[in-house]
């Protein structure tokens, strides 16, 4: 988002703004206001800006990498849920109680211990009393919280908004100015094009102005399809290939149904290959309603092609598979469309650094990224 020079308001609520965060981070810098650390070690997933670069599938690759070595915990602030304080996800978890990523982490992660808190310090604390044997928790959004010091920093920005080129709320989307980039650790350039269209790292690290900084960049990859409600398949597997192969693609009818920050790069996706893609687009972590459910349902019934599937996110899905207004009838066509963040070069690198983070934490060695 660029900066409205017209929007004298905006102009003056974004440096009243940027005046009482650059306050309060000079408060936390000068020690008035207390930072603690923990002995386990600490991993920040964060960014500079409101939404949009991917934390959920950042700090998904994170546990990807580390919970088959270590014991793993993730503490979000579970943005979107209906309850207060600490709560840990468990059996009885639903995105209601403990927020739509917490809850989709944790349907992927049985073996991660998942939980929010709005208090990190004391969700940190109440983590490491119930699991004294977690050996890394990784907060998810969390570069602002700086009641914590995290071990490792690890800061995010789209490589089609970078932080550089934005300004602060309300003018732009930044929560604080770019230059505090420098409390990272690593940063990683998220949502990349192909090769062939991505501009060369040089010019990136240029554009970042933080040239001292190891900087990564990742791409998104998508997964095969899954159902939102495996019952209601009994023992059909739908996979995108087979729909293309078994019709021709004038037949299919695709619905994208998804309530995220930016939902143009899925629906992109689909329509590289599908040629009938209809966006059914909501504002981010947004609890669908009967209303949305009745216009979802009316356009499936209306559409007059053949084959018709419904496709959401897993964050969607989160949200959907516990409603209980979600049309019957439509559960058999209704499916997720996981994504993973994938690093564009150095992948064993990038992972082989996180580890090494923790082992040298573990062993109370200095770790100094590189």
């Amino acid at each position: 988002m660029k900066f409205n020079n017209n929007n004298k308001l905006y102009r003056c609520i974004s440096k009243i703004y940027g005046k009482v965060t650059s306050i309060r981070n000079n408060m936390y810098d000068r020690k008035i206001l207390k930072s603690v650390a923990f002995d386990v070690p600490v991993i920040s997933v964060g960014n500079l800006s409101v939404g949009g670069t991917g934390k959920t599938p950042h700090v998904e690759f994170l546990l990807y990498i580390l919970s088959d070595k270590y014991k793993s915990a993730v503490l979000s602030r579970g943005y979107g849920r209906k309850t207060k304080g600490f709560r840990l996800a468990d059996s009885t978890a639903t995105a209601n109680t403990i927020g739509d990523e917490p809850y989709q982490m944790y349907r992927k992660f049985p073996n991660v211990v998942v939980a929010v808190d709005e208090d990190r310090v004391e969700g940190v604390q109440k983590i490491m009393a119930q699991f004294p044997d977690t050996q890394v928790i990784v907060l998810d959004d969390a570069f602002q919280h700086r009641a914590i010091i995290p071990g490792l920093s690890i800061l995010l920005t789209d490589y089609f908004n970078l932080y550089t080129g934005d300004e602060i709320m309300p003018a732009g989307s930044l929560r604080e100015y770019a230059e505090n980039a420098k409390r990272a650790d690593f940063i990683i350039v998220t949502k990349c094009p192909s090769d062939d269209e991505m501009m060369p790292v040089e010019w990136i690290r240029e554009k970042l102005n933080n040239p001292e900084q190891p900087v990564y960049m990742t791409r998104y990859k998508y997964e095969n399809i899954v159902p939102v409600f495996p019952d209601a398949q009994g023992e059909k597997r739908v996979l995108l290939q087979h729909i293309i192969e078994e019709y021709p693609i004038s037949e299919i009818q695709l619905f994208l149904f998804a309530g995220i920050a930016n939902p143009t790069p899925m629906f992109s996706y689909l329509s590289r290959t599908f040629e009938n893609v209809q966006i059914m687009g909501f504002p981010d972590h947004h609890y669908f309603s009967k209303k949305d459910y009745k216009i979802l349902n009316e356009g499936f019934e209306n559409s007059q092609l053949p084959v018709k599937y419904i496709i959401t996110t897993d964050k969607d899905a989160a949200r959907i598979v516990d409603d209980k207004h979600f049309p019957e009838s439509l559960k058999p066509y209704i499916f997720a469309l996981p994504i993973k963040a994938k690093p564009v070069r150095h992948n064993s690198r990038f992972m082989n650094k996180m580890r090494d983070y923790v082992a040298k934490a573990l062993e109370k060695k200095e770790y100094k990224p590189k």
